[in-house]
């Protein structure tokens, strides 16, 4: 490839090898808040602003969506992601919204199905909360922060789905003895919350999570350590048994020392004590 343009991710830092790909590119632009191990290889690096100095919009896990608001200015040389988007795409000739926040997320929800008819002035309205949270009655209140902000609005829920493709194959196992899924935790081992004294009990862990009756076909029950192999390489872990894993997978949080990005099948096997 001639090229690679990677924003707010960080594949070197998931898998080192990622890094022999990239360094073969003729050019690569890293758009992200730090210096990662993957903008450490770029040859541009374009700084961005964090979620506390700058406006726009997020969408939670329950399909909330809210505005946020600049808490500290940020550093002069850097700009929001959708400014330094609008910029290139400017000089690209693509015509793409940079006025405002505002105005990108009118675009949104001007062209995204599930935020069709949602304004900003929705995002901001607010309304009395029961129990009242922040009020003068501390019983039912507490103390915690009264929302003037903005509740923002919950968009519709998606119908179901086929399942995911892994799924299907960890149930196959063609080959390996478990197909190993790197999954996404709230609090992982990022740069963003590492550094956190506040969070350090809640960050994810470098944990295998594998159903009992994998357990018991892989001969773990009774060991507190597995020994993972895959592609020449090898990586010994704790792993924990859980009802809830699908059958034929093994789940693992990114960003906590495994180097792995995509679903994979591993060799799996009671590690040495």
């Amino acid at each position: 490839s001639d090229g690679a343009y990677i924003v707010a991710a960080d594949p070197v830092g998931d898998d080192p090898a990622v890094g022999q790909l990239l360094t073969g590119l003729r050019g690569l632009v890293v758009q992200d808040l730090f210096l990662s191990p993957t903008a450490e290889l770029a040859d541009v690096v374009l700084p961005v602003q964090s979620f506390v100095e700058r406006e726009g919009t997020f969408t939670s896990g329950e399909r909330r969506v809210q505005r946020l608001y600049p808490a500290v200015p940020g550093p002069v040389e850097s700009l929001a992601d959708w400014k330094i988007l609008a910029e290139l795409g400017r000089q690209l000739g693509l015509e793409l919204e940079g006025r405002s926040a505002g105005q990108v997320f009118a675009r949104i929800a001007a062209q995204i199905p599930d935020y069709a008819g949602l304004s900003y002035a929705d995002l901001a309205a607010s309304a009395r909360q029961w129990p009242e949270v922040g009020g003068e009655d501390l019983y039912y209140g507490g103390t915690a922060y009264d929302n003037r902000q903005g509740l923002g609005v919950q968009l519709a829920p998606r119908p179901g789905g086929e399942p995911p493709e892994w799924l299907a194959a960890a149930e196959r196992r063609p080959s390996g003895d478990l197909l190993l899924i790197p999954i996404s935790r709230l609090y992982d081992r990022g740069a963003t919350v590492l550094a956190s004294a506040l969070l350090s009990l809640r960050l994810a862990e470098l944990k295998l999570a594998i159903h009992p009756e994998d357990a018991e076909r892989l001969g773990l029950i009774g060991a507190s350590r597995a020994e993972l192999s895959w592609d020449g390489r090898a990586s010994t872990v704790e792993f924990s048994i859980e009802q809830d894993v699908p059958r034929g997978a093994g789940l693992v949080a990114r960003s906590t020392g495994l180097p792995l990005n995509r679903p994979t099948e591993v060799r799996v096997r009671p590690a040495s004590p």
